[in-house]
């Protein structure tokens, strides 16, 4: 196991099974962690940002969650969005937002 701290953003949570994905601030493929390797009092959603330890190639443990992020994705009509937030190493938190205009098929 690294011993290096990394920093990354939560992509998802399943809270039912208590299982997620991290995006990994420095790149790389996303790592899974699950509930029992969250260090945190509270448990992550989407978007928070995240302090860990990568255990492997896959799985991310260690888990602290430092900023905790409750994004609402802006409703557009004729668009999808899609938020993210990562932590910067000065402890900013940067939150991008792309929208996507839908495919119709008429």
């Amino acid at each position: 196991m690294s011993s290096s701290r990394q920093f990354g953003t939560i992509k998802l949570w399943n809270e039912d099974p208590g299982n997620g994905r991290i995006i990994p601030q420095d790149g790389g493929p996303d790592l899974t962690v699950v509930l029992a390797d969250i260090e945190s009092e509270q448990h992550p959603l989407a978007g928070s940002a995240v302090k860990f330890t990568k255990d492997g190639q896959h799985r991310a443990v260690e888990v602290e969650v430092v900023a905790e992020v409750n994004i609402k994705e802006p409703r557009i009509s004729g668009y999808t969005s899609s938020s993210s937030s990562m932590l910067t190493p000065t402890g900013k938190i940067f939150i991008s937002t792309v929208l996507t205009p839908e495919v119709m098929n008429n």
